[in-house]
């Protein structure tokens, strides 16, 4: 994929100047690695909401958000996703999904992928 920030040198800039042109091109990869992931899986279940820190995807309106978020993981690890799980909050349960410097979170009340719908 080519960057959309243009080859330019970096002689003569202050380390932290080129530290950060590579800590942003690195979020634009990944960033770009999800826009891709989601065109091509346009099917997934949920409506991702773009955030500053994330894409996230609520997933309690589906009837079964369970089998929702095993697809999201099965289809994300396919694509070369880092998948792991969101830390236990015990109100929420769900995946992080990273593709490099960013990430989708895919989430739902815990009680509805951990133990079913009651």
């Amino acid at each position: 994929m080519t960057s959309i920030i243009a080859e330019q040198p970096t002689t003569g800039l202050p380390k932290a100047t080129t530290d950060a042109i590579t800590a942003i091109q690195a979020r634009i990869d990944g960033l770009t690695d999800i826009a891709h992931f989601l065109r091509t899986n346009p099917d997934l279940p949920g409506m991702p909401q773009v955030y500053e820190h994330a894409v996230l995807v609520c997933l309690n309106s589906l009837d079964q958000p369970a089998d929702a978020l095993a697809e999201w993981t099965r289809r994300a690890t396919t694509a070369g996703a880092d998948v792991s799980a969101i830390p236990d909050s015990g109100i929420y349960a769900g995946a992080k999904l990273r593709f490099g410097q960013a990430r989708i979170e895919v989430y739902a009340r815990a009680e509805l992928v951990e133990g079913g719908a009651e």
